[in-house]
């Protein structure tokens, strides 16, 4: 079992764009996306600003409902 980046609360996980690739949301506001292949790294990092209650995505396009009410979406792609 790999926990990466330690000492977080993450708060969902979903595959994205890739069959390898995960996205994991944290309390914090941040996005981590992993490489399942690979899960002790992290590909890349988005700050969405707020508390992430439920992560979904559709083709490369990641969308994350945070706590202060908005939708935020990140382009796992670029």
């Amino acid at each position: 079992i790999h926990h990466n980046p330690k000492d977080v609360s993450i708060t969902d996980i979903v595959q994205v764009h890739e069959p390898n690739l995960y996205a994991f949301s944290e309390l914090s506001g941040k996005i981590h996306i992993i490489d399942r292949k690979k899960p002790s790294e992290i590909k890349m990092t988005f700050e969405a600003g707020n508390t992430i209650h439920k992560l979904t995505s559709r083709g490369s396009l990641l969308y994350a409902a945070c706590e202060d009410g908005f939708m935020r979406v990140f382009d796992v792609a670029k």
